[in-house]
């Protein structure tokens, strides 16, 4: 079996961090799905159901760890929280509703930033 010819233009750069590879990238690869960071103010469902209770309604204030919702899937009863405190924007379902995997819910006002983060 022939080893291939490394060749300096095939090789893509690669950052892990802070460190740069050069490297080969598989078509795979480079045609997966690209990462998007989660958005805390866009509240979806995990798993599909029925919405049982809305808590909230547009203009609601709510505090981290509220209830803001519940839901049936597989016969149990599944809460959604507030990932922080903050007032509800949207909300995009209403009660007896189906729900599917990952639909947005309820939109909540994004939390403002700290200096800190």
């Amino acid at each position: 079996m022939e080893e291939e010819e490394i060749i300096a233009s095939d090789l893509e750069t690669f950052i892990v961090w802070v460190a740069k590879y050069k490297t080969y990238l598989t078509t795979n690869f480079k045609n997966r799905k690209a990462y998007v960071p989660k958005d805390p103010s866009l509240v979806k469902t995990f798993i599909p159901g029925t919405v049982v209770k809305m808590n909230v309604k547009a203009g609601s204030k709510v505090k981290e760890g509220d209830v803001l919702m519940v839901f049936e899937a597989m016969k149990m009863h599944n809460n959604i929280m507030a990932p922080y405190t903050t007032r509800v924007k949207k909300v995009h379902v209403k009660e007896g509703e189906r729900i599917v995997r990952d639909q947005i819910v309820i939109e909540l006002v994004p939390a403002p930033v700290t200096a800190s983060e």
